[in-house]
């Protein structure tokens, strides 16, 4: 089957979701707005959550592979961005059953983000330590992304960010300076 038979029923299933909750999308529904039987569905996904799964990978590689910004504050924000303009969608799938992809897929996301930020460690400190770092920064922008969506993906995001990654950035530069002096 052609590739955009897969693309239209993707495209079908996001539009759905910024209408209504992710309880409610019906195979019946996806078909129908897209002008295909439910064998052409099934041909591609095995079933709804299948095709959110694929969706939320699709989503988080994209937004990663798009990474041109400077720093970590304008990659956060730029994620940000991506999320706020699908706000709808994202929150129905957030308030859903489905959520564990979309907790999945950040998680992917704030490690790609983390590891990037903190590329510099691979010189700096030993294995462990870089993974420590990594962890706990990872832990830290998933935890902000999460509160974030508990109190409705407000726009103000963007000057928390700013005051989040500073104190990100000023965190691990003092945790580092006084590991290398114990370690020194």
């Amino acid at each position: 089957m052609p590739p955009f038979t897969r693309n239209a029923i993707k495209q079908s299933f996001w539009k759905l979701l910024s209408v209504k909750p992710l309880s409610k999308i019906t195979v019946r529904d996806i078909v129908d707005d897209c002008g295909i039987n439910r064998n052409s569905f099934y041909y591609h996904f095995d079933d709804i959550p299948t095709l959110l799964n694929e969706i939320m990978k699709d989503e988080g590689e994209r937004i990663i592979s798009n990474h041109t910004q400077d720093s970590v504050e304008e990659c956060l924000n730029e994620i940000c961005k991506r999320l706020l303009e699908n706000k709808k969608a994202i929150l129905n799938i957030y308030n859903s059953l489905g959520r564990e992809v979309l907790v999945h897929s950040l998680m992917k996301t704030c490690e790609f983000l983390t590891e990037w930020y903190l590329m510099e460690l691979k010189e700096e400190t030993d294995e462990n330590t870089r993974r420590a770092v990594i962890h706990f920064a990872k832990c830290f922008f998933f935890g902000m992304a999460i509160d974030w969506m508990n109190t409705g993906m407000s726009e103000s995001i963007f000057s928390y960010n700013h005051q989040m990654c500073r104190i990100l950035e000023c965190g691990v530069r003092e945790f580092l300076a006084s590991y290398s002096e114990k370690e020194g």
